[in-house]
């Protein structure tokens, strides 16, 4: 399970979440702690906080069930993977041109280049995951990360 699913199902049960450099806290709706996921171990779960005792039957079950599903996910898979632009490497004689960025068709499957990062077309992909990247070949290209 990745943090940004874990929060969304929090979220579905009413309550919030608060990402810290080595802990993962969940909050009520006052903003008091209910329970605590440690970032740095696996299977490390804080459910010790009165807060956590109040909690409806129900709602105290569902957070149980996605606190550990999120524990018992091993650390690497429950970051997400960063995402770049494939930026062409323009030569110095050509620096004032525009950059241009690798785009992927859906359409027919083929790749171009194009002017800017955003198409606006939803079939024009222009971002890509370090899994993807790590499948092709991108010489001529470099990678710059995509800052959400």
């Amino acid at each position: 399970m990745k943090y940004s699913e874990f929060k969304a199902e929090v979220e579905k049960l009413g309550l919030h979440l608060g990402l810290f450099e080595s802990y993962v806290d969940v909050f009520d709706k006052h903003g008091d702690t209910v329970s605590r996921v440690a970032k740095d171990v696996t299977m490390g779960i804080d459910t010790e906080y009165e807060e956590f005792l109040k909690l409806p039957q129900e709602q105290r079950a569902g957070l149980f069930d996605l606190l550990y599903e999120i524990a018992k996910t091993t650390l690497a898979e429950r970051e997400e993977e960063k995402k770049y632009y494939l930026r062409l490497v323009t030569p110095p004689i050509l620096k004032k041109q525009v950059s241009e960025y690798l785009r992927k068709s859906e359409y027919l499957e083929y790749y171009t280049t194009g002017l800017s990062k955003n198409t606006g077309d939803e079939k024009i992909k222009t971002i890509f995951t370090e899994s993807e990247i790590a499948k092709m070949d991108i010489t001529g290209f470099e990678k710059e990360e995509v800052n959400e």
